[in-house]
């Protein structure tokens, strides 16, 4: 369970201090001066935004208003509207000036923390983020001051003003800090990602109520309050609206340093290091799977799958991928049966939703090596999918090859009967347009002018329109990822992919490699071996099976910036597309 709403307040004012008395110690120049000079920036623009109105004001008048004849009885209208544009001219360019100081003062006040420091790198970009660390640090002070001289202006000039937006603001917090503690459980960490994600929109939001309720208040005591100056209610609104807005620049720096904790410290503190740590996401989701914890959850899935899933006893399983994990169960009344029970630690995961869109288009006619789909949904905020599986043996698969070669083609052969698997069509980029939009002649970055592979690259883009059009017609089916990692062999002998959560509509053959083409049979026997289980002609040809299976290996190689087997595969394609 996560800290509660005061309890983060109070951890991040802890580490401000511990952070501020590290950073006064390696940078102590830079930080008196750069503090002041956030609140001056401040105050300044504060000032250069408000005189230009009482310019405005003046030039609509034909005469000094009262309110400012009681400030400067002595002055003309014309002397007062030159001052307040030479005041304003100044205090523009004080802003610009102190600003730009302060981010000189970062800069060097990260230098010196980093010196300190005496490590070699620890982060890429270590200057950029050592400069904004100590940059925001000392604008939080300076926000912070900027608050207190406001409200401290504030109960002088107009207390009535601070004790409204006081009270408004203490029942903000009040709701904010029950919604947040309302939601403090694992299971709500994406409510909680949420809410963090667009906390600049909901502070922005309640800096506006606040703004309204500050504007009602001053125009409610400008119209019952005689002795109310005009002028003074406008100079309490602007200050009020600067420093509501520098509150929000105040609480996002707090969250940026708060997520930053780790590498800060090992970054300002000579003896810490910096260890990478789990997201929020990821530690809940382990929070949620420990044994103390992990009765509720399979409670939860159990009421949303109708299976009774509690009950069970759940075997652990090894799995490579991030973010899930997978359990294995005796199937209840069927002691030949497995129940597999995948749980994502994300309730709207893409791999999850594409596997339960899947299951459904197959429906009961389904092949007898995908799994059979018993239960899917979400639970305390964490998505699962119950599959019923035969009994797997534990022995190696022999003859691994031959039946991965036999499940892809029988794969192949249920996709081109069965278009309801076109829902996965607007899904992904295919190989075609990949090609359409991969840079080919990034290649040249591994060749020279006038040399055989610069030949070989210009031979190549010349004819690959021609490629193309002849790889067009190809037929479009469900690529599975997961064929040599998710394959099995039941106690029967049946074989059976247990992994497809990762799959996507491409080109029938780009998930092959070059290699298959010899080590399973060539493209003739591919074709031939589909063509008899279809019972008829695919009508695919060698030169399109081939083309798109190097076609694919070179637009994987390039993404993985392999360009020297990129170059080796282009005399392999070229000679294919000029071959009838």
């Amino acid at each position: 369970m996560t800290d509660s709403f005061y309890s983060l307040i109070q951890n991040y004012a802890k580490f401000l201090m511990r952070i501020t008395r590290q950073v006064l110690v390696c940078a102590p120049i830079h930080f008196v001066a750069a503090v002041p000079m956030v609140v001056i920036s401040q105050l300044t623009m504060i000032l250069a935004f408000m005189l230009p109105l009482k310019i405005i004001i003046l030039l609509g008048s034909d005469r000094v208003p009262r309110y400012l004849a009681a400030i400067v009885p002595e002055m003309s209208r014309d002397s007062m509207i030159l001052y307040l544009g030479i005041g304003a001219l100044v205090f523009l360019v004080t802003h610009v000036l102190s600003d730009r100081l302060v981010t000189g003062l970062s800069q060097k006040g990260g230098e010196a923390i980093r010196q300190r420091g005496q490590k070699a790198a620890i982060f890429d970009s270590e200057d950029s983020f050592s400069k904004s660390v100590f940059e925001r640090i000392v604008q939080t002070w300076g926000t912070l001051i900027l608050v207190s001289v406001g409200v401290v202006a504030g109960v002088i000039v107009e207390w009535r003003l601070v004790i409204a937006l006081m009270i408004v603001i203490v029942i903000e917090s009040l709701f904010l800090a029950r919604y947040w503690n309302r939601h403090r459980g694992p299971e709500y960490i994406q409510i909680r990602e949420h809410f963090s994600q667009n906390r600049v929109r909901v502070m922005r939001a309640l800096s506006a109520v606040n703004v309204y309720v500050a504007l009602g208040v001053l125009v409610g005591l400008l119209l019952l309050d005689p002795e109310m100056n005009f002028i003074i209610g406008l100079i309490l609104f602007i200050l009020t609206r600067q420093v509501l807005q520098r509150l929000i620049v105040g609480i996002q720096d707090a969250v940026y340093l708060m997520q930053k904790q780790n590498q800060i410290e090992a970054l300002v503190y000579p003896s810490k290091v910096y260890f990478s740590h789990q997201t929020a996401l990821e530690s809940t989701f382990d929070q949620q799977l420990l044994m103390s914890n992990r009765e509720a959850l399979f409670r939860e899935i159990g009421q949303q799958s109708g299976l009774p899933v509690e009950s069970l006893k759940w075997d652990w399983q090894d799995d490579s991928q991030n973010a899930m994990v997978i359990y294995h169960s005796v199937s209840p009344g069927n002691p030949n049966q497995l129940l597999r029970l995948a749980i994502y630690s994300r309730s709207q995961d893409k791999r999850l939703s594409r596997e339960v869109l899947l299951h459904r288009s197959l429906g009961r006619d389904h092949p007898s090596y995908v799994p059979k789909m018993v239960g899917n949904g979400t639970a305390l905020g964490r998505g699962f999918l119950i599959t019923q599986v035969p009994k797997l043996s534990d022995e190696r698969l022999s003859g691994r090859k031959a039946t991965l070669r036999s499940l892809r083609l029988s794969w192949w052969a249920y996709n081109l009967t069965h278009s309801d698997l076109a829902k996965f069509a607007r899904s992904d980029p295919t190989l075609l347009d990949k090609l359409d939009n991969i840079s080919f002649e990034r290649l040249s970055l591994a060749c020279e002018r006038d040399t055989p592979r610069a030949h070989a690259l210009g031979s190549f883009i010349e004819c690959l329109p021609v490629a193309r059009q002849i790889i067009e017609d190809v037929p479009k089916i469900l690529i599975n990822k997961g064929w040599a990692s998710g394959l099995h062999m039941s106690f029967e002998g049946i074989p059976i992919c247990v992994q497809w959560s990762h799959i996507k509509l491409d080109l029938l053959g780009a998930e092959l490699q070059p290699d298959d083409l010899t080590t399973y049979g060539a493209a003739q026997d591919w074709i031939a071996d589909l063509d008899q289980m279809l019972g008829q002609s695919s009508g695919l040809t060698v030169q399109q099976l081939e083309l798109t299976v190097y076609l694919a290996e070179l637009e994987r190689l390039i993404h993985d910036d392999q360009l020297n087997e990129a170059f080796s595969l282009l005399g392999e394609i070229t000679p294919r597309v000029h071959s009838q």
